[in-house]
């Protein structure tokens, strides 16, 4: 089945993409891209490399809390 999956937080849509989600493999898959994509932003945002390596788990995980996680059947 393809669904999008969006992430928002204060009214801003911080992640969204569509999958073909068929298992729990597909559907951890489709998460971790999208975790892996917030962490690649924070990357391309840091002003230096020490910064990122510092921050860049803890960034992401930041970034997903109080946010909603939404699936749309597409």
């Amino acid at each position: 089945m393809k669904l999008k999956l969006q992430v928002e937080k204060r009214g801003h849509t911080l992640f969204e993409d569509t999958y073909s989600i068929v298992d729990a493999e597909s559907f951890a898959s489709a998460c971790a891209d999208m975790f892996n994509r917030l962490r690649e932003q924070r990357m391309a945002a840091a002003p230096n490399v020490g910064q990122v390596f510092e921050e860049i788990n803890e960034y992401a995980l930041d970034e997903l809390v109080d946010a909603r996680i939404g699936l749309t059947k597409v």
